[in-house]
């Protein structure tokens, strides 16, 4: 297993990178099977805001195997005190017929030591499967002491 990874910062605000690497997997039958990773990414800020963008691949040795996933969100710092965020990340699986595709927004309010949270996010075709889908909400409240 081999990886190496870069991260420029192009100009101000700007952040771009990528990355390769393999990994060895198990099979079934006990045999090493080696896959390609890549990725790249690209995140830019400016003032309160942040948009980035991210894509993935997974060339698996095994036929029909292999993984793309894209990436991408926003936020947005409000004040200093509050911020809000909205992702999607989109996974295509060459074995499924079906596409999994994740949305989810997120706020938090700090005040202090202390901070809530409110999570929204949905899965639809849970790894690919038709109609495997869930969703979770989530309310936090952290305290520093």
């Amino acid at each position: 297993e081999n990886s190496a990874a870069i991260t420029i910062n192009a100009v101000e605000g700007l952040s771009i990178g990528g990355g390769i690497g393999t990994n060895m997997n198990d099979t079934t039958d006990r045999t090493k099977e080696e896959d390609d990773l890549s990725t790249m990414f690209a995140v830019y800020t400016y003032g309160p805001v942040s948009v980035g963008y991210q894509k993935t691949e997974i060339d698996t040795e095994a036929a029909n195997r292999d993984i793309e996933a894209e990436h991408y969100g926003i936020s947005f710092a409000v004040n200093e005190n509050f911020s809000v965020s909205y992702g999607e990340h989109n996974v295509e699986f060459d074995q499924h017929a079906s596409d999994q595709e994740s949305k989810g927004v997120s706020a938090s309010y700090t005040a202090g030591s202390m901070s809530f949270v409110l999570v929204n996010n949905k899965k639809d075709n849970a790894e690919g499967t038709a109609n495997a889908d869930d969703e979770m909400v989530e309310l936090k409240m952290i305290m520093a002491f």
